[in-house]
């Protein structure tokens, strides 16, 4: 998998205020991710590991919750298969192995950075477009 840095610019922004803080948030966690991958996991233990992959799993639900009352508000046409590749993601990161926590993040890395990449600068500015933003 390519070197995806977890970064914010402005050209990932859709317009929307809310949902562009949600996801610089999102930003923020898989920062923190990669900041222990690229440290090689010193001084972190299972505790620390196990509150970010907490720390995901309850801020992805929340704003795909967020998102998808957004989504309903304006009507956006292609609702059911945004919601469809929500529901994949919060499925997968749910099934992250907690008990191997040092093998499965890396995964998770590159499972955030496919999702910005394929669902972020796609699929959620194709709401923007909805929108003329």
């Amino acid at each position: 998998m390519f070197d995806f840095k977890f970064n914010w610019d402005p050209s990932i922004e859709t317009g929307i205020d809310r949902i562009d803080a949600q996801h610089r948030e999102l930003f923020r966690i898989g920062r923190s991710i990669e900041q222990i991958l690229l440290t090689d996991f010193v001084e972190v233990d299972n505790a620390h590991l196990l509150t970010i992959i907490v720390e995901l799993r309850n801020y992805i639900t929340y704003h795909f919750y967020e998102e998808e009352c957004f989504m309903q508000q304006i009507n956006y046409p292609d609702f059911a298969s945004h919601k469809f590749y929500h529901d994949a993601l919060i499925k997968e990161i749910n099934e992250i192995d907690c008990d191997n926590l040092h093998d499965s993040l890396s995964a998770l890395k590159d499972l955030l950075s496919s999702w910005v990449l394929g669902h972020i600068l796609i699929a959620d500015h194709a709401i923007k477009t909805f929108l003329k933003l």
